[in-house]
């Protein structure tokens, strides 16, 4: 402690600044590796950060998967039964749907995004026409609310959800917040990273959001691993899966 004060008052700003940056990234580089419990692997697996910092997560080094892919894993295996579901999947993550489909008995699986690839069909989710994605009974959307107009999106995953199904949703939120974070005048990469954590998000959202999940249609639950289990399955503590059910 004796030696971190001298070092604070006596070292010029600039060579501080330096001495910070190097603790950091060795920090980083030498941290001891932390041994997951990992629910799409389905055994325990050592893991390495990723993620640009602070916002640094966990990824296991058997499917790749981070901190969001396997908390809804932990929810759908506790909760619901995939086998002969009709699913709809945004944006789909080689880790969850490699898993959805080796071990379950799909009636239907689409694989959707704005850009289009092997095995993954083209989709606007501001602007779902086709009455081919109707009637689904689970719809996957996970971190694809803040790149895109949320209000067009959330209005079209729930006109494409038949009664009793079910909707999941992930997206950064800050729950301290009251209002979501839009702010039209940010355009460019740098200016967005700065306002809404990454390049390429439109904004950053509040507990105002919850608003334009629950109504008269749809009941909206939340599912948030507890301590225990965010150090076991190598969770981002309090992170939020929503979960709608279409009720009428």
């Amino acid at each position: 402690m004796y030696l971190k004060n001298f070092l604070k008052n006596n070292l010029p700003d600039l060579l501080l600044i330096f001495l910070y940056k190097i603790i950091l990234c060795t920090r980083i580089l030498f941290l001891r590796t932390q041994i997951i419990y990992c629910p799409i692997c389905v055994k325990s697996k050592k893991t390495f950060y990723t993620g640009l910092f602070p916002w640094i997560s966990l990824v296991c080094t058997g499917c790749l998967s981070i901190s969001r892919h396997r908390l809804i894993m932990n929810y759908l295996k506790k909760n619901y039964n995939l086998n002969k579901k009709k699913i709809i999947h945004f944006a789909p993550e080689p880790s969850l749907s490699k898993f959805i489909n080796e071990n379950y008995k799909i009636q239907k699986y689409d694989k959707v995004d704005l850009i289009p690839r092997k095995e993954i069909v083209h989709i606007n989710i501001e602007n779902i026409n086709n009455s081919y994605y109707y009637n689904y009974d689970l719809v996957i959307c996970n971190h694809v609310l803040e790149h895109v107009n949320f209000i067009k999106a959330i209005s079209n995953l729930k006109k494409i959800v038949k009664k009793n199904g079910v909707i999941l949703l992930t997206f950064p939120i800050v729950d301290s917040w009251e209002k979501n974070y839009i702010n039209k005048k940010i355009k460019n990469h740098h200016d967005r990273l700065l306002h809404f954590r990454q390049f390429d998000h439109l904004q950053l959202f509040g507990r105002e959001i919850k608003k334009y999940l629950a109504d008269k249609n749809f009941s909206c639950t939340k599912y948030i691993a507890t301590g225990k289990e965010s150090v076991k399955f190598g969770l981002i503590q309090g992170e939020t899966l929503f979960i709608l059910k279409k009720i009428k």
